[in-house]
């Protein structure tokens, strides 16, 4: 009899899954839109999903997909796997055979074809720009593409570097300046000069750009301190790891908590200790995935002064993106297949009865499946 009901409890717990199709529950004001239609999507993979403007990238069975705010479609070749896919507009980059691809939306070039193993990952791209990470002599070393020319921009073959971003001609990394001691310093470049950007003497990873304005993560471990450069001056502005810009705001990950901070003030975003990814910024707008330690996943949202709950997706692994109010995200479709979806403030349609809403609370959730257990017992003891 316990086995029957053991079975009978995950039987209704699958229910309970399946019920919700991707989305149990979306916010007032926020409509949902299903863009791809595919059974096979790959971001859990490879977190290659990004949105610019309406425009979004992702991977699917190891290639470049691309949704342009109307249409969805390949932008690789299909005869080799592809990787670390970057956007800005309708500009993408990828990494395809170890060679540094480009489209502008409408055709694809590739941007460097050096030889096996020289030129891989990291691609970053703005506006028409990207910077990438080659092997000179076995070291590596930053490149930049202004559309016409390569020129490398790191020093010299002898020192490492590493973990590049771009914001216009302006370009940040990670670079080894003791010469193989391992000390990370953060180098930028503006187009024209190169220069180290002043920190203490702990070692420097993780830079982000924008603009002007870097923020990076100095030290290691609990006592990371999150770094912000403004062009001129050098400041901590708290402690964690993950940090993103935008602007002169700046989200991070500090102790389970999502930070953010405003040029001015840092404020927690959240108060619990939820598993959470970590958060995409654009402007004061942020958004991140918290996770409970049943297999659901909330959507938050913040728009420089509230934080509202989206959306409740069954499972992990959903990685968002944000550009501006636009949102871009894994979910579950009606054949519960993993697929892309965009999330925009809108008029909602007319709230629909939610299948499994047990207690009429407008939430499909584990109070509802607590329920049914619990009728289902009652009638079976």
């Amino acid at each position: 009899m316990l086995k029957a009901k053991l079975m009978v409890l995950s039987v209704l717990t699958l229910v309970y899954i399946l019920n919700k199709e991707g989305f149990a529950a979306v916010a007032d004001g926020w409509m949902v839109k299903q863009i791809s239609n595919s059974g096979y999507i790959s971001t859990s993979n490879d977190p290659t999903l990004h949105i610019s403007e309406s425009n979004i990238i992702w991977g699917e069975k190891s290639q470049v997909m691309f949704y342009d705010g109307n249409t969805i479609k390949q932008i690789s070749d299909g005869n080799n796997s592809c990787s670390n896919s970057q956007i800005s507009g309708k500009n993408v980059v990828w990494v395809e055979n170890n060679r540094i691809m480009f489209s502008d939306g409408n055709t694809v070039k590739v941007i460097s074809d050096s030889g096996i193993y020289k030129d891989y990952a990291t691609p970053q791209i703005s506006g028409g720009n990207i910077v990438w990470v080659r092997y000179e002599s076995g070291i590596p070393q930053i490149m930049f593409w202004d559309g016409n020319d390569i020129t490398q921009i790191s020093r010299n073959i002898s020192i490492n570097c590493g973990q590049p971003q771009i914001s216009g001609t302006n370009v940040v990394w990670r670079e080894d300046v003791t010469n193989n001691n391992y000390v990370m310093k953060i180098m930028s470049w503006d187009g024209n000069t190169r220069m180290q950007i002043p920190s203490s003497s702990n070692s420097c990873s993780y830079p982000q750009i924008s603009g002007t304005n870097v923020v990076w993560v100095e030290g290691n471990g609990s006592g990371a301190q999150i770094m912000f450069w403004d062009g001129t001056t050098t400041s901590q502005i708290g402690n964690g790891s993950g940090p993103k810009i935008s602007g002169t705001n700046v989200v991070w990950l500090d102790n389970n908590q999502i930070m953010f901070w405003d040029g001015n003030i840092v404020k927690q975003l959240t108060a619990n200790m939820k598993g959470k990814n970590f958060p995409s910024i654009s402007g004061e707008n942020v958004v991140w995935a918290e996770t409970p330690t049943v297999p659901v996943t909330f959507i938050y949202f913040w728009d420089g002064n509230t934080a509202t709950k989206l959306a409740e997706l069954p499972g992990y692994n959903h990685p968002t993106s944000i550009s501006g109010t636009n949102i871009a995200l894994t979910g579950l479709d009606e054949n519960y297949d993993e697929q892309i979806f965009l999330m925009q403030p809108g008029n909602t349609p007319p709230p629909q009865p939610l299948q499994g809403d047990i207690n009429k609370d407008n939430i499909v959730d584990f109070k509802d499946l607590a329920i049914l257990c619990n009728d289902w017992l009652k009638r079976n003891q």
